[in-house]
């Protein structure tokens, strides 16, 4: 009888299972990352980098966050609730530092619960957050069919499957938010929850003005992110032509988000070290690189902690 209870509770409760594959995944990639380079070799690459390196990561993610603070707060107003932006500001940064402090992630998930906590409640926080999100793929789907297209990822197979398979997945998603009609079936799991989340969608769709400006933002926040690791690159004396920065660095993004490892660690620099290796850049410059970039998602998370400490 017990040993039945422990074989059913072990096998409903999926959460070791993530962190087996996260951490199964953060090995296999360090392993690969450390095959190929001298770890001296590539803090000689980070120290050798000027300072105005190091801040650019930190001040262009920082911008990001206020930016996405704007667009929540615009689909927000298309709902009805109106938001402070120092108050949604707060929640992003905090939710930051939750995705990097928990070895499972989850700093959208935190983000949202933050956010509807402040006063808009969960449902509303979330259509805000999958609007947001929703409106970001048009630009991301463009940026991945230029870097099929340019060939610019023919030379990292990996890269290329992984930007393939998230337009078609996003595509598949944009299809169905956007032809989603009439009411779900009763055997639909969550059934009330996503009626209600179709309905406050269809409220944002209905404002064509937030609708584009939320997209052109986000467009914005696709080319500040692949700007950084051009700066990267030209500080690091790999400089590669922008576009087809703009080529790769959306495909490693998809990858380094890919739910297989913990906080992208050692995925994270394997993506840079495929991506930029066969165009002449030096193994240790790319994971240079990939690790510097990093330091931004590190600030804005020492900030959210900060804003911790503070409440507390």
């Amino acid at each position: 009888m017990y040993k039945g209870t422990l074989e059913v509770c072990i096998f409903r409760d999926r959460r070791w299972l993530k962190a087996a594959v996260r951490l199964l995944g953060t090995s296999f990639a360090l392993v690969w990352v450390i095959q190929q380079v001298e770890w001296s070799v590539v803090l000689s690459a980070i120290s050798a980098l000027p300072v105005w390196a190091y801040v650019i990561p930190a001040g262009v993610i920082c911008v990001n966050t206020v930016l996405q603070s704007v667009r929540l707060r615009w689909v927000f107003s298309a709902l009805g609730e109106e938001c402070k932006l120092t108050v949604l500001l707060d929640c992003l940064f905090r939710g930051s530092f939750v995705g990097l402090a928990l070895p499972s992630g989850g700093n959208e998930v935190a983000k949202c619960a933050l956010i509807a906590s402040s006063g808009p409640g969960m449902a509303k926080s979330l259509a805000a957050m999958a609007s947001v999100r929703l409106l970001q793929l048009p630009t991301w789907i463009v940026l991945l069919v230029w870097g099929l297209v340019s060939g610019v990822l023919s030379v990292a197979p990996v890269l290329e499957w992984a930007a393939a398979v998230f337009i078609g997945v996003a595509s598949m998603v944009l299809v169905t938010a956007a032809l989603a009609r009439g009411s779900l079936p009763e055997w639909v799991p969550w059934r009330t929850h996503l009626e209600r989340l179709r309905a406050d969608f269809e409220v944002v769709r209905s404002d064509g003005p937030v609708m584009l400006l939320v997209a052109s933002l986000g467009a914005v926040l696709a080319v500040l992110n692949c700007s950084v690791v051009w700066a990267l690159l030209v500080a690091a004396s790999s400089e590669l032509p922008f576009q087809t920065v703009l080529a790769f660095v959306p495909a490693a993004d998809v990858l380094i988000w890919l739910p297989i490892s913990i906080s992208g660690v050692g995925v994270r620099e394997s993506a840079f070290a495929m991506a930029l290796v066969p165009w002449g850049v030096p193994v240790a410059s790319a994971v240079a690189i990939g690790i510097t970039r990093w330091t931004g998602e590190l600030a804005r998370g020492a900030i959210g902690c900060m804003l911790w400490i503070l409440r507390t």
